[in-house]
């Protein structure tokens, strides 16, 4: 059996070479723009994600505030409350101090200003792909969750202050200044239950608030972390 022996040419060597060095040429352009774009697209990943959470910081420190604001008018109308509630057991109380914790009651301020549009923009798109800490979105999810909590507190609470303590008060108390027009109210049972149940709903309330607060606060460090 005869080999076959391929004999080049100087000229056909040489073609041969430019043609490997061509070929070598363009692989390495392939590799390095294939590269370039995966670090393009993981500097846009980042880019985006520091977007995020920055958003979401400012987000969180505007609902602190507003819970902040929030608690403190629920303290103050709680301790009304029950302060008027044991005046009224020790057959103490006074028309002027139980009409002014009838009207502290009644105006209650809602959370109506939600800083949740990064959020809702976030699960709206991509959910939580695009904050890469799987902490993070934890703590995300744990705290948008108290949005819910609060909705429900609101709901109860003004169900109660529609359905009952307004149409029992609204008898014997003058809104637009905020005095008794009715003494017997003094000795009505009806104003202990009232007071009673009032400051109930208000502990609840207190405590629907400082969980979101104290959630909020934990989920902002965790954000900054990642900044």
């Amino acid at each position: 059996m005869r080999k076959l022996k391929w004999k080049l040419s100087a000229n056909g060597k040489s073609l041969l070479t430019n043609k490997i060095f061509d070929l070598f040429i363009v692989i390495c352009g392939v590799t390095i723009a294939f590269q370039l774009n995966n670090v393009k697209q993981r500097s846009d990943q980042s880019a985006l994600e520091q977007f995020y959470l920055e958003n979401l910081v400012s987000d969180i420190d505007k609902d602190i505030s507003s819970m902040h604001r929030i608690l403190a008018e629920l303290q103050a109308d709680s301790a009304i409350a029950g302060s008027s509630l044991r005046n009224y057991r020790q057959a103490k109380v006074s028309p002027d101090t139980l009409g002014k914790a009838i009207i502290s009651v009644l105006s209650f301020s809602t959370f109506s200003y939600r800083n949740d549009n990064t959020y809702t923009t976030l699960m709206n798109s991509n959910g939580l792909s695009v904050i890469s800490n799987k902490s993070t979105r934890t703590f995300l999810s744990e705290y948008y969750k108290c949005y819910k909590s609060i909705d429900r507190f609101e709901y109860v609470y003004t169900e109660f202050l529609l359905n009952d303590f307004n149409l029992f008060y609204a008898s014997f108390v003058d809104y637009s200044t905020g005095t008794i027009t009715n003494p017997s109210i003094l000795k009505d049972i009806r104003t202990n239950n009232s007071l009673l149940i009032a400051a109930s709903q208000l502990n609840d309330g207190i405590s629907t608030y400082r969980n979101a607060i104290e959630k909020a606060v934990a989920l902002k460090m965790e954000l900054q972390r990642g900044l």
